[in-house]
């Protein structure tokens, strides 16, 4: 699978064609099995229950096998009033997926932050307690450092406890995710040619050795900029005291931009985007699970060979990303050309121009959205566009609406199945 869809040579569209033909590079399993390992995917999301994430939901519904796959939608209610969460079947994004029939392969859970973090470390041990006392003596004259940046962080406590596939809201699942289940293998992909992880898709099993590293080199890292935090709050003291000639210090709260000429070659652009990454995880310390610190806790040295985690290439997952931030291999002589042909992400929420032809099976006429929409890609990253109306003629659109009528048994998955068969 990586070769013709290696990011450097060809291109998304090249890497698309190919993985449109599964019987290509599927391998068969080695032994038939009697027993089916089941297909747990978990998203987690903060607030009131909204249409984008109601989207992402009936993606899974639409695409996986039911026999096997379950859905968990982790709901953090801090913010809602009185910290509780709303009445999900009053709300009419989240009603149809507490409601039979798709409360049987969806469920809703409640997140606690502090009891997930008590699961994952267990009783509090030296680390816990010097990182405790680094806050105490932090907290008269600054705000004490966040653990991490609460998405990036659920998601290994999620995958750590429970194991399965992470996936952040704004992803839809396009087609069965079962060879990435079978095939034995804890995942990310790549951020678009940084080598550096994007979590928005990630697989780990239960308690793994890779799960473990990345937790406690989160653990680590948090100390580490504490001590550092409060060893340049005691020489601010210092130089107060005794006033000399400050230089630039380094100041963990700022935070760099870095501009980027649309003259500048590929590979700069792509250098520059991993500098930028790179400083983001510096310059903010709540951010202790951001990807790019990812490689540094699951192998000393940085490397990615034999670290754990296989980087799948973007297109799998991302099909967009690599066209919309100029990774796009050049000089490539592939002739496939994507027909979507979506310039931003918030196109495919409000363009009106999406082409699906009508397609028909048993008689029953319907159009052809899922079946066309970047066909050979596992899942589309539509990366935020939270505000963003969805248009009904727009690739969203009918996306939604082949979703609505499958659950509704007007017409079958992209498989051919029914969904009343599956029930």
């Amino acid at each position: 699978m990586e070769e013709p869809c290696d990011r450097t040579v060809h291109t998304s569209a090249h890497c698309l064609d190919f993985l449109s033909q599964e019987h290509e590079y599927l391998a068969p399993a080695a032994q038939p099995s009697t027993t089916v390992t089941p297909m747990d995917f978990h998203i987690f999301w903060r607030g009131p229950f909204t249409d984008k994430l109601s989207l992402s939901a009936h993606s899974f519904v639409f695409t996986q096998p039911l026999a096997r796959a379950r859905l968990h939608l982790w709901i953090d209610s801090a913010d809602l009033p009185g910290g509780r969460p709303e009445d999900y079947a009053l709300n009419k994004f989240s009603a149809p997926l507490v409601k039979a029939p798709l409360n049987k392969f969806i469920t809703i859970h409640a997140w606690n932050q502090a009891a997930e973090l008590e699961l994952a470390y267990g009783d509090e041990n030296e680390v816990d307690q010097k990182i405790r006392e680094l806050e105490r003596q932090l907290e008269p004259t600054s705000k004490p450092v966040k653990s991490v940046a609460l998405s990036d962080e659920a998601r290994f406590l999620i995958l750590n406890r429970h194991g399965g596939v992470y996936l952040d809201a704004d992803v839809m699942l396009l087609k069965d995710m079962s060879p990435f289940f079978d095939a034995g293998i804890e995942f990310a992909y790549e951020w678009s040619r940084t080598r550096l992880y994007n979590t928005a898709i990630l697989r780990l099993f239960r308690e793994s050795t890779v799960a473990r590293r990345i937790l406690d080199g989160a653990k680590a890292r948090q100390l580490e900029i504490l001590e550092k935090k409060l060893k340049e709050h005691l020489e601010r003291q210092q130089r107060q005291r005794d006033p000399v000639e400050e230089g630039n210090s380094n100041d963990y709260e700022s935070d760099e931009t870095t501009a980027t000429s649309a003259a500048i070659s590929s590979d700069k652009r792509i250098r520059t985007e991993r500098t930028r990454l790179s400083k983001r995880a510096e310059m903010r310390p709540e951010e202790i699970y951001h990807p790019a610190r990812l490689r540094d806790y699951l192998r000393p040295d940085g490397r990615l060979e034999g670290n754990g985690l296989i980087m799948m290439p973007p297109t799998y997952f991302d099909p967009l990303w690599l066209r919309i931030d100029g990774a796009e291999a050049k000089g490539s002589k592939d002739t496939e050309r994507m027909v979507e042909d979506l310039r931003s992400f918030p196109e495919a929420f409000t363009e009106v121009e999406a082409v699906c032809p009508a397609q028909q099976y048993s008689g029953i006429d319907f159009t052809a959205g899922p079946e066309v929409f970047l066909t050979g890609a596992y899942a589309y990253h539509w990366h935020n566009s939270w505000s963003t109306p969805i248009e009904p003629k727009s690739w969203m659109g009918l996306m939604r609406q082949a979703y609505d009528d499958f659950v509704e048994g007007r017409r079958p998955n992209l498989y051919g199945e029914w969904f009343q068969e599956n029930l």
